[in-house]
Order: C-alpha cells, then structure tokens, then sequence
C-alpha cells in the first residue's frame, strides 16, 4: 500500500506541529520570530519629539537597509526596514531592542494606544504564502501573541486600535479582530465604495462614496457602535490624516506641516470642529461640500496648541508677526520660537494661550493673512534712537 503522504508534506506537517507547540508553550522558533536583541538600555517613560530628528540621523547608514517607515510609541520610534523593526528611544537616542532576519517582506504597525507594536513578515520555503504576525511589547519586544493569516503584511497592520486590526474587505466591509486571538469583534458595512478606514484614539473612522454622496462614520473602536455620522454631496473620496499626541511634527505624516505648506487650498474638515473658531486658522472647506480631507484629532488641546505654534512660525517666516511681539508676551527660548511645544520646557498649554491671544490680536489688527499671505507684511517698526 502506498502512502499517500510525500516527504514534503510529511516536513510541512512537522513544521506546523513545531509551531503549534511552540506557540502552546509561549516560544515561538526563531524561523518564525526572527532574531531577537536587546540592548543594555531600558524604553524611556516618554517619548520626546524633539529628538526624533537624531533617529533619522543615525539610521542613514543603518546595515539593516533603508527605512521604510517611522511610526512613534509612549516611549521611542519604531524603525521598519526590509526584514527587521527596532525600537529607538530618544532619552538617550539609543536602540532599545530589534527583531532582524524575519525571513520576508516585513511591515509594522503600532496600536491606537501605542502600547503594543504588530509585525508582520511573509513566511518563506515551506511557509510562503502565508503571513506570520506577531504582536509585541511596544518597550520590550517580546512576543505576546502570534498567528498566521492569508492576508498580505500591509494588510494586516494598516490600521490597529487598541485592541484589534481592522479589516477592510473588497465590498467596504469593515471587521475588527482582536489582537489576542484573532476573532471577530464586530462588523460595520455602509455599502460604500472606494472606502478608506483609520484609527485614532478610541475611534474609527470610515469614509466612502455612497452613490452620490460621499459619507463618513465614525464608530467606537471597542463596539463598533455609530457614534458619529456625516453626508456630503460628491463622489471623490476624502484623504484621512491623523493627528495625534506622538505625531512628529514636520514628518511626512504632520498633517499640520501639509495643511500650513498649501496643501489643503481644497479644502479640509476636523470631525468635531475641535479645533475651534480662532481666526487665524485656515479656512475650512465651504457649507455643503465634501472636504478633500478629513483631519483626525485624538487630544484637541495638543492639536490646538500645535497650530498656534505653527502658524505663528509661518506668520513670523512671512512678517505678518513681529519677533519683537513674541518676546513681549514670553514665548521665545533662547531668543527664538521653538520648533515644538516640548521646546517649553514647562506651562505648555499657558505658553499656547498666550500664543493665541497674540495671534487673534494679531487678525484682528491686520485681518486674516491666508489671502494674500505672500504679499502681507507687517509694518516696519521704527529703530530705537541709541541716543535718547
């Protein structure tokens, strides 16, 4: 009688026993984890953005390759090369630990809470085909839970909550499944196409087009539940770009570096309108049309203070605003503005309500500069008389 199992099959069964095993008693095979390091130094408490620019530097000549993407946690950034993630904490700018050699094309991504970080790498050999992710200790790295899916790497990481990784089917379903055993939390389906879908906070937010109309919900991250939704007449879908406590300002992903570069002369909406009616704000998009973006703010008081700072280091590039006026009222350090809240070294959100009282005052002096910001100076103050 002949067997009907052939060598490969008989190593792939043992492979997949070696898993199951190891995923049983908490290890998990270095083929299927990569290569574990950790240094000497421990995840810092915070994360501090002014140093995530010495990060960047001192991964230009990184051997791992070149980086395809930064993401931030509570405490440092995460650095995603080819076939390897590391953490870098910035007090002292240091690597903290780093999974290398995963075995195939490799994507990261880190939760809602920034607490934990999903990895995700194509298996090879006997395993290819499939996808292995992991998820990990945002501080440490190591391995909490694992699993295999179908799914493509990117897939599975391009939107985590807290709790779960958000997929978005081919017909705009959206599921959320739990990181711990990858099971159905719930569903969401608005029968909309060309949908797009982000988390920010306890929320998520899906956008699509609904035949004539172009619709956003946002629903609870834990649920599913509809909290919040909207309706505008279009067909075009709107970008989501996400602002959050760890966004690095003036990285690719600072959606208040886009918004002040001219980016949105379309036009943009904050879902909430939490930035409030100050203005020396850019103008939102019209009553009644589809915005061609949909900022998601998570701390309104953070997304507050950091366009203060911004437009009034636009407003002082373009001389709408004096350096004399933001030494007056104490904003400078060191005779300059700094180039992030965290440049005040205490009373960030005292700091910021000066600011903005300056620049209202400002507005209401000169009127709203976002018409002709090129050609609107401030007036020439006159020299000081050396000898009075």
């Amino acid at each position: 009688m002949t067997s009907k199992f052939t060598i490969p099959s008989l190593i792939a069964v043992t492979v997949l026993l070696v898993a199951l095993l190891g995923a049983a008693l908490g290890v998990l095979p270095a083929y299927l984890a990569g290569k574990f390091a950790s240094s000497d130094h421990e995840a810092p408490e915070w994360l501090i953005l002014d140093e995530a620019d010495r990060v960047v530097e001192l991964l230009e000549d990184d051997p791992r390759g070149p980086v395809r993407e930064l993401s931030t946690t509570n405490d440092g950034v995460l650095a995603v090369f080819d076939e390897a993630v590391a953490l870098f904490g910035t007090a002292p700018v240091v690597e903290v630990w780093s999974r290398h050699d995963l075995g195939g094309a490799t994507a990261a991504g880190v939760t809602a809470d920034r607490e934990r970080v999903v990895v995700a790498y194509e298996g090879s050999a006997l395993l290819s085909g499939r996808t292995r992710w992991l998820v990990l200790e945002a501080d440490t790295g190591k391995v909490i839970d694992a699993h295999w899916t179908a799914e493509a790497p990117q897939d599975v990481v391009s939107v985590l909550t807290a709790e779960a990784r958000i997929v978005l089917s081919d017909d705009g379903r959206v599921e959320a499944r739990s990181l711990d055993e990858d099971r159905e939390l719930w569903t969401h389906d608005q029968g909309c196409e060309y949908t797009e879908v982000a988390a920010v906070g306890a929320r998520v937010t899906v956008v699509g087009v609904c035949g004539d109309e172009v619709r956003s919900v946002e629903l609870s991250a834990d649920t599913g539940t509809v909290l919040e939704s909207r309706s505008w007449p279009g067909t075009e879908t709107p970008e989501l770009l996400a602002l959050t406590p760890t966004t690095i300002p003036g990285g690719v992903d600072d959606p208040v570096e886009r918004l002040l570069d001219g980016e949105w002369a379309e036009g943009y909406l904050d879902l909430g309108d939490v930035l409030g009616e100050a203005d020396y704000l850019p103008p939102r998009v019209e009553e009644g049309r589809a915005p061609a973006r949909l900022l998601l703010i998570e701390d309104p008081q953070d997304a507050q203070n950091r366009f203060a700072l911004e437009i009034a280091g636009l407003f002082l590039e373009q001389g709408t605003i004096h350096p004399e006026d933001l030494q007056e009222a104490g904003l400078t350090v060191d005779g300059a503005l700094p180039d992030t809240l965290q440049g005040w070294d205490t009373g960030v959100d005292l700091q910021s309500a000066r600011l903005h009282d300056l620049l209202t005052e400002v507005v209401a002096e000169q009127g709203s500069p976002w018409e002709d910001l090129d050609h609107r100076r401030a007036p020439e103050r006159p020299s000081p008389d050396p000898y009075p």
